[in-house]
């Protein structure tokens, strides 16, 4: 049987957690994507050295949450490619950033502890008071939740309800989908596209034929340079689709970000149709194009040779028949365009003379560069933008508020340009914009987080017992506490079994062994008597006249049966009043001729009356009956020559034989008792 307390046993082994927890816990070797999605979050909480939390920020939480995107997730984490770190994935290795979190959280030295939660956030989150979700029950077994989010008519918030609809409608969640693009892209390689290619006609010889015929189609110098141009850009598209960018290679905004985005809902499905249209769109524009006339209408050069007139001007009928001849061929050599490609193909040249024309389609040139209309730096003739955008630079505002925690602080700062000086004492609070240039400087302990007043003392009256026994040869004892000032006072020595009365911070009050501290209220309240147990009750057989506080010791006359021999034993009795009662034996059966009304135990003298039995009542007799009660003189016995005779002494009965045999043919013997009735 499974061992209590473990979930689950598999080979001898005992686990803790259910194997669906587990999975999670195992899939280190699993890479991840965390930053990618769009509501990813640092849950950060911060202690002293004491395990307290500390407030955090203006509004002072204790718990701070940093919403991540791809500006600023590389500001709190610290990527590290260290080979001596390196996961056997080939994932990176992120470092927090643990002291920026805690100068963002109004802190700036000090010792600290900290927890650090990295969250995906699919449903509500903790901020603000209409973007939360209630729990509206927990199941019994905890493995399942109902929750709903909190209703605003006036406010309603359009994206917690999409996000806990799709979360109750088990629909796919973008930051769940998007890391599928990623390793399906990751898996893409131009190796793995050519072995493909090789054998998508059957065998390799298949293979190699069908790329020579797309080369020769196409135009393609080489096929492996195709495929890695392709691939290339596809990862691009790609990657673009995947941080909310343009990824159309035909939309004018290709590589910009999206101004409107789903950032909540993503399916698979169209993760799939968006990788087969990208693919597409980049096939169609690496790949030559054909040229196709959509127009077969003449121009007005071709159109002048028709008669202007646009009527028969002459008509001529005959009846006469003439013979045709065709010639078995034509020996003149026709010249012209043979390549079916090209502008001007002739289908009938039978030599081609170097004359065909074709359409010059130009690959696309890709310039890295400033896309920003509005940048120092912009460049027109960029078709994606590197990220080198250079703008003016524009001195910031910042507003915050400060709390001075030292007995006196202060700010010197900048307000557009001029520098400016604020200083109060300890409690006081500033409100200041200033430039944020880095240029604000601090005297004293000043921080974004308000210092919370400590409350007055709680005085209370205590009094000191040196409970050392006084027969006991014991020594004085001498304990500490705190005044109303804050200070430690030391007490006075106290002999033993004596005690003294101080006044004391609540709790503040140090004691060694053998020294006992009894609260009596507040400061100069007499203490009261040593307490003396006992019982305080007159009307108890324990009362305690010197006693001053009852001790729930009493006990009261209880009157019964105190033998416990008796029928009626009273455990709870402590005073026999002389009602106990015994056993009395004697006969308990009411049919019995000696039947007892008082006896209450059957001692088995019980007589009754007895059926009346005719016979020989002698055993000494040779017709003794022991079923017979009354002798009915029938008893016959042995005579000393061998006969029988009467209990009355007479002679034989009916003449009897030597042998006990009578006349009749009968013996005297243990039957005669039925011989006896048979003759009565």
């Amino acid at each position: 049987m499974a061992i209590d307390g473990f979930k689950e046993i598999v080979e001898r082994r005992g686990y803790k957690v259910n194997s669906e927890d587990r999975k999670i816990f195992e899939k280190e070797i699993g890479k991840s994507y965390f930053g990618l999605g769009n509501a990813d979050m640092i849950e950060f909480v911060l202690f002293d050295a004491n395990d307290n939390k500390l407030p955090q920020g203006e509004d002072g939480k204790f718990v701070r949450y940093i919403h991540l995107n791809d500006s600023n997730i590389k500001d709190y984490f610290l990527i590290s490619n260290n080979t001596f770190t390196k996961k056997i994935n080939g994932a990176s290795e992120f470092i927090v950033d643990i002291e920026r979190l805690v100068r963002e959280a109004g802190y700036s030295n000090g010792i600290f502890k900290t927890q650090v939660t990295l969250l995906n956030r699919r449903a509500g989150s903790e901020e603000g008071d209409v973007d939360k979700l209630w729990i509206h029950e927990i199941s019994p077994s905890r493995t399942e939740i109902r929750i709903l989010p909190l209703k605003n008519k006036n406010n309603p918030n359009l994206e917690l309800e999409k996000r806990y609809q799709t979360f109750v409608d088990k629909k796919q969640f973008r930051d769940d989908t998007i890391y599928y693009a990623k390793r399906y892209i990751e898996n893409i390689t131009t190796e793995r596209v050519l072995d493909s290619f090789s054998t998508i006609k059957g065998t390799q010889s298949d293979g190699e034929t069908y790329r020579n015929l797309i080369k020769k189609e196409f135009k393609i110098d080489s096929i492996e340079n195709f495929v890695r141009k392709v691939r290339d850009k596809f990862i691009q598209s790609m990657d673009y689709f995947i941080s909310g960018r343009e990824w159309n290679l035909n939309n004018i905004n290709y590589g910009k970000p999206k101004e409107e985005l789903d950032t909540i809902e993503l399916t698979i499905e169209t993760i799939n149709r968006i990788c087969e249209q990208s693919l597409t769109i980049i096939l169609q524009n690496y790949l030559p194009k054909r040229t196709i006339q959509e127009e077969n209408e003449l121009t007005p050069e071709q159109q002048i040779t028709f008669d202007e007139v646009k009527q028969i001007l002459k008509s001529s009928v005959s009846d006469t028949e003439y013979d045709s001849t065709v010639p078995d061929k034509i020996d003149a050599l026709i010249r012209g365009c043979k390549d079916p490609d090209a502008l001007n193909y002739n289908p009938q040249a039978q030599e081609d003379d170097g004359s065909c024309r074709y359409r010059i389609v130009i690959d696309p040139i890709e310039v890295g560069g400033c896309t920003d209309a509005i940048a120092l730096n912009y460049n027109p003739q960029a078709t994606f933008d590197d990220g080198s955008c250079k703008y003016k630079t524009k001195i910031l505002k910042k507003t915050e508020t400060y709390y001075v925690w030292s007995d006196r602080g202060g700010i010197k700062y900048k307000q557009d340009g001029q520098i400016k000086t604020i200083e109060g004492i300890e409690y006081d609070s500033f409100k200041i914009t200033y430039d944020d240039d880095n240029t604000i400087k601090f005297t004293g302990d000043v921080r974004l987080v308000p210092k919370v007043k400590q409350p007055e003392p709680v005085m209370r009256s205590y009094q000191i017992k040196n409970a050392t026994e006084k027969f006991l040869k014991g020594n004085e004892l001498t304990f500490a506490y705190k005044d109303a000032l804050g200070n430690v006072v030391q007490g006075t020595a106290i002999r033993p079994g004596s005690s003294t009365t101080v006044c004391a911070q609540k709790g503040s009050i140090v004691l060694p062994p053998n020294m006992k501290a009894r609260e009596l209220g507040e400061c100069g309240i007499v203490p009261p008597p040593d307490p003396i147990l006992g019982c305080t009750d007159p009307k108890a057989i324990n009362y305690k006249a010197s006693a001053n506080q009852d001790d729930g010791s009493c006990k009261y006359t209880v009157r019964g049966c105190t033998d416990p021999k008796a029928l009626n034993y009273d455990a709870t009795a402590n005073t026999n009043d002389g009602s106990c009662k015994y056993d009395v034996r004697g006969c308990t059966d009411p049919k019995a001729l000696n039947y007892d009304r008082t006896a209450t135990k059957d001692d088995g003298s019980c007589k009754y009356p007895q059926i009346k039995v005719r016979g020989c009542t002698d055993s000494r007799a040779i017709n003794y009956n022991a079923d017979a009660n009354i002798d009915d003189g029938s008893c016959r016995y042995t005579k000393p020559g061998g006969g029988t005779g009467g209990s009355g002494g007479g002679g034989s009965l009916g003449g009897g034989t030597s042998d006990g045999r009578l006349d009749d043919g009968s013996f005297v013997d243990d039957r005669s008792d039925r011989l006896d009735r048979n003759m009565q």
